[in-house]
């Protein structure tokens, strides 16, 4: 007799989108989960330093989620980048070129590399849209 035998078919979880690794069995989300206190052998990928990876993941995504969104709401509108060839910097490639708005928050977003699209900004003009899509 055999384990899912016992206990049902147990639901797939794939790793990213590979589908070559396969966990049987579901992970704790966070460290509230009963497994994450109750693991006692704490190896690698045990359950609890899962739980604890998987909380810390969420709150990092929601931070940047807020942070992005804030960015987005102060800096709707702005040309935040912009491509064009200047004197300076023929290639350009961080967008500071002579249209490019010189606001403090614009030049930050430009210090931090920040990604156009991670902003919701067209690539094309460079202009930050504002969270809700609306212009």
């Amino acid at each position: 007799m055999t384990g899912t035998a016992l206990v049902g078919p147990l639901r797939r979880h794939y790793f990213g989108d590979r589908s070559d690794v396969v966990f049987a069995a579901s992970l704790p989300r966070n460290t509230l989960d009963i497994r994450s206190r109750a693991c006692a052998a704490h190896r690698f990928a045990c359950d609890c330093r899962e739980a604890l990876l998987a909380e810390n993941t969420a709150e990092l995504r929601a931070e940047l989620h807020t942070w992005t969104r804030a960015l987005r709401t102060v800096l709707a509108g702005h040309r935040a980048f912009d491509w064009g060839a200047s004197a300076d910097s023929p290639q350009d490639l961080y967008g500071d070129g002579p249209l490019a708005c010189k606001c403090h928050g614009c030049q930050v977003v430009r210090a931090a590399r920040a990604s156009v699209y991670s902003l919701g900004g067209d690539y094309n003009t460079g202009i930050i849209q504002p969270p809700d899509g609306t212009s």
